[in-house]
């Protein structure tokens, strides 16, 4: 390879690496944060193993007091349980909160939970 070949890749390679990093930062940036819906089916899926995680705690235990400091739930999930009930929710980018509880409601909610059931739909 001669000379003035390598002196040409490299002047290349100095105003395409530049290049190719803005063009990388305005899309991470500006196109690839994740849509309200993309982010409420994650959580949704999140949410069906927690379900499955608890009721398998209340089968090998007998209640659900104990579960939210056992059943490894990260930190912005919040979780109440006493022996017959629990509720776990969770604060969307949106501003709603999914939540679930023994009642078997699973879903969106606009007002902050309050007790060991989740507010109704739209509340």
């Amino acid at each position: 390879m001669s000379q003035s070949f390598k002196n040409l890749l490299a002047l290349a390679a100095l105003f395409l690496l530049p290049l190719l990093a803005v063009a990388a930062f305005v899309y991470f940036v500006f196109f690839d944060t994740p849509n309200e819906e993309v982010e409420a089916g994650v959580v949704a899926t999140q949410f069906l193993q927690y379900q499955a995680t608890a009721e398998r705690y209340q089968s090998r235990l007998l209640d659900y007091a104990g579960m939210c400091d056992d059943i490894g739930l990260p930190p912005e999930v919040a979780c109440q349980a006493t022996d017959t009930e629990y509720r776990i929710s969770q604060p969307l980018t949106n501003g709603t909160i999914y939540c679930m509880d023994t009642t078997g409601f699973r879903g969106t909610v606009t007002t902050q939970p309050r007790g060991l059931t989740c507010p109704a739909p739209g509340n």
